[in-house]
């Protein structure tokens, strides 16, 4: 009777042990994610403003009003 209730411990926490695991990973791998997409959507920005920034000043207006409209 004890050693069923042990190998049914055993058998639970394994369960739980690669339950945690994976969430763990779950977790893990959606920071690397989001802090990957961070970086490209940030880094494909800033060109982006300078573009247009520049753009607006070739029309003939100075930088801080081109500042103001961007952001």
């Amino acid at each position: 009777m004890i050693l069923l209730y042990k190998n049914m411990l055993k058998r639970s926490a394994k369960t739980i042990g690669k339950i945690f695991l994976f969430i763990s990973s779950l977790i893990v791998i959606g920071i690397v994610a989001g802090f990957i997409f961070f970086l490209l959507v940030e880094h494909n920005h800033k060109p982006c403003d300078e573009r247009f920034i520049h753009g607006c000043m070739a029309a003939g207006l100075d930088e801080q009003t081109c500042k103001n409209r961007l952001y």
